[in-house]
């Protein structure tokens, strides 16, 4: 069936607004005191997350570098934003650049600093010539965007909305370790604190302004790329290009975005991404995290892509590539540009390769006729890009291509051993007598070790840890949604009981775990449950994989409820009650991940015998998408776009007591 395309005529009512502000080529560090960043790459990111939603160009205002002074700032609010915004208006405002701290000066603060954002030109105490008596009249303080944003909210009202993105980091350092990305801020602040405490902490003030406010202001959703008191780092986005993680994030999971799904739904995606990507960091979500996101006025997934050129009779050129989510392996469909519901396509291909904005597709059958160039692409399976992670040794001995861990590394197919822009690290640093740890690149979170290279056991070990860290991030990763299949997994906290019959649980909250706006955070022991609820039209079986950087277990079912016991039937809930599960370290994230399917479903034999078949059984697509992430011997896989399954994930943190 051809996908209904949507008439060309006048800008629907209400707009769409956003502003988007990068800041990466700080002037004279030496001087001014911040060093470079790479957030002008953030933008072509977040601009074509926006425009998936059907934002358009004359409506995103582009403010960088030298631009985006405090003045300049606050002069594309002005004109931009309020001067434009109208009643059950939605509106975004992006930043990207560094965080920093400055003394509060109004006594509203716990810490007693503000938390501002560092516009081109404001300088740092670590300045040459830092102004004597500075008091951050060059910043932009937290008050002040709060009552920009409470202008905004009262403009557009109660029917609009408006959602605040931050890349960055409100303490931080300029140091790095090899190969580690810069961090998005500063950690020592300006000045003392203020000695009257407040409140609050965040960047934007809790109350009114952070969507609990009257009743004519719109709901306000603010997402940030960290913690308040952890680092905001660059990660490797397109084209091995470094990106801020949030902006990377919001590129990913802002095209999927459905009607009707929540701020929390939306931001389980973020979280997911960024857990592959740092596992060293947390998101955050506050304000009215259970609102539909952009007041569900968002895309209805029709999206086509125009054919920008065709090679011979052969590949076609299309619009769109890696930051409208189009991997190599995707495959695609043409129509005529007249083509109804219910008519097919006349050519399909698929992706051999693709940059930031376009795409090769190679066609099943040569172009007859010419008829591609006047045609709509859309997508009709989804690439999910490599398995391969990238690997560089810091200072290890026997890495090289003649040492014996270089040729255990060679000899695994989706290890790739690189000089620069790694994954991850091989790493002497915090070892003794040759010792060496594997860590993420990007925020140097040790992944595993000490490891001694030299024997043969540790070169098998390390080997282990990095397949399952290519096979965890991949698996991460996976989006799959079938129209005919909805089952939502919920984690319930609950009291465990060890009796002679097993584990016994109740759905009681054990002290200690608690919710926030970004999910559950359980102390090490707190136990849950796992609740699964079928709202699909379909009946489906269903299975949790709890994901982590090393490793893959399946909680449902288990050994004692195989696949005859994991099938769930339309309008139907079934809490987990004798399978107790409880929080453990290694402290950080943890990703439950629900696959649902038609088809019988069962991970468990695959991850037991790792990545094998299962006794000459056919496996289902979902089984054999877990084999070939854990046997690592794809380039790429591909997921169909409906009629497959789906996949729903919750992230859960567990902290020390």
């Amino acid at each position: 069936m051809a996908p209904a395309v949507q008439p060309l005529g006048a800008q629907a009512v209400p707009q769409r607004l956003a502003l988007v502000v990068t800041i990466g080529k700080y002037p004279a560090p030496e001087i001014y005191g911040y060093p470079q960043i790479n957030a002008g790459n953030d933008a072509p990111l977040v601009m074509a997350a926006l425009r998936s939603q059907g934002f358009s160009d004359a409506d995103i205002l582009l403010l960088a570098d030298g631009k985006a002074t405090r003045q300049g700032i606050l002069d594309a609010f002005e004109t931009h934003l309020l001067a434009r915004a109208r009643p059950g208006d939605v509106v975004v405002f992006h930043y990207s650049g560094h965080g920093h701290q400055v003394t509060d000066d109004n006594g509203d603060e716990l810490d007693g600093y503000d938390e501002v954002l560092v516009p081109y030109g404001a300088p740092n105490h670590d300045a040459k010539d830092f102004p004597p008596g500075y008091a951050g009249e060059k910043h932009l303080r937290d008050d002040t965007l709060n009552a920009l944003l409470t202008r905004l909210r009262a403009a557009v009202g109660a029917a609009g909305h408006v959602l605040v993105t931050i890349d960055a980091c409100f303490s931080g350092s300029a140091t790095r370790a090899a190969f580690e990305l810069p961090v998005r801020g500063v950690a020592r602040p300006i000045g003392p604190p203020a000695a009257v405490r407040g409140a609050s902490g965040d960047l934007l003030e809790t109350g009114a302004s952070r969507g609990a406010g009257g009743r004519d202001l719109a709901p306000l959703v603010v997402i940030s790329a960290t913690d308040h008191d952890e680092l905001d780092h660059e990660v490797w986005g397109p084209g091995r290009t470094p990106v801020g993680p949030l902006s990377l994030a919001l590129s990913r999971t802002l095209p999927n975005v459905t009607a009707g799904m929540s701020y929390a739904a939306w931001f389980e995606q973020i979280r997911l991404v960024m857990a592959a990507l740092v596992p060293g960091q947390t998101p955050q979500i506050e304000g009215s995290v259970d609102a539909e996101v952009l007041s569900g006025r968002v895309s209805d997934g029709r999206t086509f892509f125009g054919v920008r050129a065709v090679l011979g009779d052969s590949v076609a050129v299309i619009e769109g590539g890696t930051l409208a989510g189009i991997q190599p392996g995707a495959r695609v469909a043409f129509y005529a540009l007249g083509a109804g519901p219910g008519d097919a396509p006349f050519a399909q291909g698929e992706v051999g390769s693709a940059d930031e904005v376009s795409a090769d597709v190679t066609l099943s059958v040569p172009d007859a006729g010419g008829r591609i160039k006047a045609s709509r692409a859309f997508l009709t399976e989804f690439g999910y890009g490599s398995l391969v992670v990238r690997v560089a040794a810091d200072a290890v001995p026997d890495a090289g291509p003649r040492g014996r861990l270089g040729a255990a590394l060679a000899s695994v197919p989706n290890l790739a051993l690189v000089d620069e822009r790694p994954d991850v690290v091989l790493t002497s640093k915090g070892g003794t007598d040759g010792q060496v740890f594997l860590r993420t690149a990007a925020d140097q979170v040790t992944l595993a070790g000490p490891f001694d290279p030299r024997a043969e056991s540790d070169r098998s070990a390390l080997i282990a840890h990095l397949r399952a860290y290519a096979r965890n991030r991949y698996l991460m990763q996976v989006e799959l949604r079938d129209p005919g299949l909805d089952v939502r997994l919920e984690v319930v906290p609950a009291t465990h009981q060890l009796t002679s019959r097993g584990c016994v649980a109740s759905d009681t909250t054990r002290f200690g775990a608690r919710k926030d706006a970004a999910g559950w955070i359980f102390h090490k022991d707190d136990g849950y449950l796992l609740r699964l609820r079928n709202v699909g039209r379909e009946a489906a079986y269903v299975a949790v994989l709890e994901l982590s950087a090393n490793d893959a277990t399946q909680l449902f079912p288990n050994a004692e409820l195989r696949v005859s016991d994991n099938r769930l039937a339309p309008g139907s809930t079934f809490l987990v009650r004798d399978l107790c599960f409880s929080a453990d370290e290694p402290f950080g994230d943890y990703v439950l991940k629900l696959f649902a399917t038609r088809d019988r479903l069962d991970f468990g034999p695959i991850l037991e015998a790792r990545g094998l078949s299962r006794g000459g059984d056919p496996m289902s697509y979902f089984e054999e998408l877990v084999a070939d992430a854990f046997r690592g011997t794809r380039s790429g896989v591909k997921g169909r776009a409906a009629g497959t399954g789906t996949t729903q994930a919750v992230t859960i943190k567990v902290v020390r007591r």
